[in-house]
């Protein structure tokens, strides 16, 4: 009961908006290195333009993937991983089939091979829940984003300020195996 409770209470502000019917258009795990930054993007605009999202939806939906991408890259390193199953933001349990859980055939499958850990893999997914398309970026660090206030001379930290001009919405649930971050943009009108 404790579990659900604390569930429940997460800020309410960045729940996962994902519900039951939501077909996944595409998948893709990446190895946690900068350079996979540009497959992110690619895959994300290829597979809303394969998908005939709106016009300028894929290049839309290019740029908010790569500034997630790249924040979990940059901040997204784990730190205490939970143990055991564990209810996320959304109130779930991580079960097969609920948005932003892993089976235990998707966590043998991607670290299974020789050199590959949690740590050294995201998962970035294509997503259609009626009108929107949502990306999510799973990275196995339990911390949470924040947006940063930053001067006008600041090189970085303006990644979550272009997501929320440029998103319909975006948001963070927490995973059994760290978190999803995710945005989504009105792509069939």
């Amino acid at each position: 009961m404790e579990e659900v409770v604390t569930a429940i209470t997460a800020p309410a502000g960045r729940r996962s908006p994902l519900g039951p019917v939501l077909a996944v258009l595409g998948e893709r795990w990446i190895p946690r290195d900068g350079r996979c930054v540009a497959s992110v993007r690619r895959f994300v605009r290829d597979t809303a333009a394969d998908w005939d999202a709106a016009e300028d939806v894929p290049e839309v939906a290019e740029l908010l993937a790569s500034e997630l991408t790249t924040n979990a890259l940059v901040h997204g390193l784990p730190g205490d991983r939970p143990v055991g199953p564990r209810h996320g933001a959304h109130g779930t349990s991580g079960a097969p089939g609920t948005p932003g859980a892993y089976s235990a055939h998707d966590v043998v499958g991607a670290f299974g091979r020789a050199g590959n850990s949690p740590a050294d893999v995201l998962r970035v997914t294509v997503c259609r829940q009626d009108t929107l398309l949502t990306v999510t970026v799973h990275d196995p660090c339990l911390t949470l984003p924040r947006m940063r206030e930053v001067d006008d001379l600041s090189p970085s930290g303006r990644g979550l300020a272009i997501v929320q001009t440029f998103s319909h919405d975006w948001g963070w649930t927490l995973t059994p195996y760290g978190k999803s971050v995710w945005f989504q943009v009105l792509a069939w009108p």
